[in-house]
C-alpha cells in the first residue's frame, strides 16, 4: 500500500514526538526481537504502523499497557482483524441457534433441565466470549 507525502510526514512527525499518535499503548514492556531484552516504554502507533517504540509518547487516543507484553511486528494487524472478524461471525451464529432454542417454549418445556441450564450457560459464555472478541478488534 503507498503512502501519500503528507501521510509520511505525519509518520515520522509522530516517530519522533513532534506530533501525537493516533494511538499509544502506555507503560508497556516489550520484547525487542532483535536483541530478546524486555524493554520500558510506550508504543506509539500511526495509522496501521508502529511508529516508535522505547520513549514516552502522547496520543489522540491513550490506553494503559502496564499489563501488556507487546511483540512488535510479529502479529500482522490486517490479518489478525480478519480473524477475529471470522471468529466473531460463527460465534454469532452459534449464540444465534442456541437464543432461539431457548426461545422455544417446547424446548425448554420437554427437554431435561440439565439441558435447558446448559444451553443457558452454553449462551452466557459465548455473550461473554464476544464481548472479549469485540474488544480485541476494537484495539487494533
Amino acid at each position: 500500500m503507498a503512502i501519500t507525502p503528507d501521510a509520511l510526514k505525519r509518520r515520522i512527525d509522530q516517530a519522533l514526538g513532534k506530533a501525537r499518535a493516533d494511538l499509544v499503548v502506555k507503560g508497556t514492556r516489550f520484547l525487542d526481537v532483535a536483541s530478546g531484552e524486555i524493554r520500558s516504554g510506550d508504543v506509539a502507533i500511526g495509522g496501521a504502523t508502529i511508529v516508535g517504540t522505547c520513549e514516552t509518547y502522547s496520543g489522540i487516543r491513550e490506553i494503559d499497557g502496564r499489563d501488556l507484553v507487546v511483540v512488535p511486528g510479529v502479529i500482522d494487524t490486517e490479518k489478525e482483524r480478519d480473524r477475529l472478524q471470522r471468529d466473531l461471525k460463527k460465534l454469532e451464529k452459534e449464540l444465534g441457534v442456541l437464543e432461539k432454542k431457548l426461545r422455544n417454549p417446547s424446548f425448554v418445556e420437554r427437554a431435561p433441565e440439565a439441558v435447558v441450564e446448559k444451553s443457558n450457560r452454553d449462551a452466557t459464555e459465548l455473550r461473554e466470549k464476544r464481548e472479549r472478541l469485540e474488544a480485541a478488534l476494537n484495539s487494533l
